[in-house]
């Protein structure tokens, strides 16, 4: 539901900004909303909630996306996308660095451009100042403090000691960079009895952090939790099945503070 309720905010927003009366009764406006992946259960909840404000505001929504989260197969969708020179592009990047440039040519075309999910930069827009600050709005949810509620949640369940591990997946991806960056700052500054562990190099593949807490927990034969700060269902229900035969609790920790669009999901594992 936050995810659907955030959703509507982002094409309210963009909708507002375009759609005045007296402009609503001359043209009819497109709005087109790029995911990070079209396969997801959290992208196809985000386009149902865009439909839906969509089909209220009078508003074509245009949805169209690649199969995989990576900016080698986003860049050419968004090329296209921008062709059809929709009044605005909500958008998921699924690199911070690397959408940068290919959304600059929306900009440049006189498309708003308005991030969803994920940002460019550092995203703080419309300030003057960067190379990425062109966007007119970020909406998601805060995912550092969302790392932190993970990090207490877990050092909770092991009893405040031992060491955790912590995947991610691939550096760039704004979210999950900022749920790991709250998940260290939580452990660094309230649990002096954790050690966090990260592996050396990541990857999106889903079912990758599994394999990776598994021989983690064989290497640390102590109390050890592991995080995945990521946003796959998929990747959960690995998780909670990652050590079969030794029950820990499985939930997933969403932020409060702002409508939600990403999910820290945590596994704690007692050896």
């Amino acid at each position: 539901m936050k995810k659907i309720v955030a959703a509507l905010a982002a094409l309210a927003i963009c909708a507002t900004a375009l759609i005045t009366p007296a402009l609503a009764q001359d043209k009819k406006f497109t709005v087109a909303l790029i995911p990070g992946l079209t396969t997801d259960g959290f992208y196809i909840t985000m386009r149902k909630g865009a439909q839906a404000a969509a089909d209220a505001l009078g508003v074509t929504l245009v949805f169209q996306g690649a199969p995989d989260f990576n900016p080698v197969t986003q860049v050419p969708v968004l090329d296209a996308v921008i062709a059809k020179k929709p009044d605005a592009i909500l958008i998921a990047p699924t690199d911070k660095v690397q959408l940068v440039e290919p959304l600059r040519k929306a900009n440049d075309a006189g498309i708003p451009v308005i991030t969803v999910d994920t940002f460019i930069g550092s995203g703080v827009y419309q300030t003057g100042a960067g190379e990425a600050d062109f966007p007119l709005s970020y909406i998601a949810s805060d995912n550092i403090l969302g790392g932190e509620i993970a990090a207490r949640a877990l050092a909770k369940a092991i009893g405040d000691k031992g060491k955790v591990y912590v995947s991610n997946v691939k550096p760039g991806i704004s979210t999950t960079d900022q749920r790991e960056e709250g998940f260290k700052k939580e452990m660094a500054a309230n649990h002096p009895g954790i050690t966090v562990s990260r592996p050396s190099s990541t990857t999106t593949t889903p079912t990758r952090p599994p394999r990776n807490c598994r021989l983690c927990s064989r290497a640390i034969p102590i109390s050890l939790g592991c995080s995945a700060q990521t946003s796959s269902r998929r990747l959960a229900r690995l998780m909670a099945s990652s050590r079969p035969g030794r029950p820990a609790p499985s939930r997933s920790w969403r932020s409060t503070r702002r409508p939600a669009l990403s999910t820290t999901s945590t596994r704690a594992l007692s050896t």
